[in-house]
């Protein structure tokens, strides 16, 4: 998260607990909601994609902290199957997906990357299911099935590692500049779309996290505690001829929105821009 209760109460001067619950509930909603606005997550997590090869990569998150594996596209394993029978078979981001087209209804099996960790382990279960032949490439045995590449498609491909040297390009946090030459010394055609795999870490860690941001995120959580304590807006939950007692407001997607809004230019230098 941007904030927790701990550094919210820290950046208001904020010092009694009675409304600690209701802070603790609804903070991770305005996070959410704050990186929703800015089209960006900002906790550091580790992210993955297939693109073309050129000597510059732009990064759908940032900033980048590392690189933690490059690799180009290789031919891993060929699917097969008897003419009478026809499947769609999609590898997805965490698991294989298994259709059997001819069924009604259209029969579905999950093969997850975190049962079926390896090439092998992938095909004896798909193999054991259906009447199809998973047939293993030399040497990949052992691959790692979370470096498939996406798609619907008999020819699975994955990336292969190799040792990139790369920088941070100057005055950017987004793009990661390769070494020169790197078509010529690995053999990537740049004409093959998609055949670069890049696994990197970008955000923040927590206590690297921008105080700028953290400032207008409280400042929004702030707002929306006032708001839950007006007249009218939290839930009556008793009532005596001398006393009132309100629960607090449970604000909606839309009510965060509003108040965000109010703090457009605060979280203007966050919002992810077009390059």
């Amino acid at each position: 998260m941007i904030i927790n209760l701990s550094t919210y109460k820290s950046l208001t001067n904020t010092t009694v607990a009675t409304d600690d619950a209701y802070l603790t509930a609804i903070i991770p909603n305005v996070c959410d909601i704050v990186e929703t606005y800015c089209d960006r997550h900002f906790d550091a997590n580790n992210y993955q994609f297939w693109t073309t090869i050129t000597d510059s990569i732009i990064t759908d998150e940032y900033p980048i902290i590392k690189l933690i594996m490059a690799g180009q596209q290789q031919k891993v394993a060929v699917l097969s199957w008897p003419t009478t029978s026809d499947y769609s078979v999609e590898i997805c981001s965490d698991k294989v997906v298994v259709t059997d087209t001819k069924s009604y209804g259209l029969a579905t099996d999950y093969y997850t990357f975190a049962t079926n960790t390896t090439l092998a382990a992938l095909k004896i279960s798909i193999e054991d299911d259906w009447d199809i032949t998973v047939a293993i490439e030399t040497g990949y045995t052992d691959f790692n099935t979370a470096l498939l590449k996406t798609g619907t498609q008999q020819t699975w491909y994955g990336a292969v590692r190799y040792n990139a040297n790369y920088r941070i390009q100057d005055n950017t946090i987004r793009f990661m500049k390769l070494e020169d030459a790197i078509e010529a010394q690995f053999g990537f055609d740049s004409f093959i779309p998609n055949c670069f795999f890049v696994y990197y870490r970008a955000g923040y860690e927590y206590a690297d996290m921008p105080k700028g941001l953290q400032l207008v995120v409280a400042n929004i959580v702030k707002d929306i505690l006032y708001l839950s304590k007006m007249g009218g807006k939290g839930m009556l939950k008793s009532e005596t001829i001398t006393n009132y007692s309100y629960t607090n407001w449970n604000p909606s997607e839309y009510d965060i929105k509003n108040v965000i809004n109010n703090y457009a230019d605060g979280l203007d230098p966050w919002r992810k821009k077009s390059v």
